[in-house]
């Protein structure tokens, strides 16, 4: 009977551990200059982020066509 309880509790913690590894994190950036497009960037695709960016101003036509790979 212990034995059986010891392995669900392992197990649960097991599946608990997993699960909070697999999560993403959120980040919220303000500004939506070159520099708050680049951490935005920078955090969804090297840290595992779900990023939200907030710019107060409409998006000029350089930030609507901005490209990463130039």
């Amino acid at each position: 009977m212990r034995t059986s309880f010891c392995l669900v509790l392992l197990l649960s913690i097991v599946i608990t551990i997993h699960a909070l590894a697999a999560s993403k994190q959120h980040a919220v950036v303000v500004g939506g200059g070159p520099v708050g497009i680049a951490a935005a960037l920078t955090l969804a695709k090297h840290h595992n982020f779900s990023v939200t960016l907030l710019e107060s101003q409409p998006a000029s036509s350089a930030q609507t066509k901005y490209d990463p790979s130039k």
